[in-house]
């Protein structure tokens, strides 16, 4: 852990591992103070995703929002999250924007083309 505290390459790449595997474990209070003493990484989209998945541990779904929405493209991450909440809400319009979009970045995602069908189902009432 000293090392992930340091400014150099390494120490952001040992931050990241830290911050990542605290957030899989479910120990967002963790995660969120090696982001705290890691400013840089922090800055970094790899930083406010890794906060984002903190504020979601801690059910603050709000917070989590707020980050993506900063993120903006740049992150898939956050285009997933907001293609998740649009298929849960049922919006199938939105769900199948964010999906095609979704599909450009990474065309040979399985999971994104089985949502795509299950949206060109629900928009048209077939049966799944």
């Amino acid at each position: 852990k000293p090392l992930a505290a340091r400014n150099a390459p390494a120490a952001t790449h040992a931050a990241w591992l830290l911050a990542t595997l605290a957030v899989e474990q479910a120990r967002p209070a963790e995660a969120a103070a090696i982001l705290e003493a890691n400013p840089d990484f922090a800055g970094s989209v790899a930083g406010r995703e890794l906060a984002a998945r903190v504020a979601l541990l801690r059910q603050d779904t709000n917070a989590a929002r707020a980050l993506y929405t900063d993120l903006g493209p740049d992150s898939i991450e956050g285009r997933v999250f907001f293609a998740r909440e649009a298929f849960a809400a049922r919006d199938w319009p939105t769900a199948r924007r964010l999906t095609e979009g979704l599909l450009v970045d990474v065309p040979d995602s399985m999971p994104l083309r089985a949502n795509l069908e299950t949206i060109r189902r629900a928009e048209t009432g077939s049966p799944p």
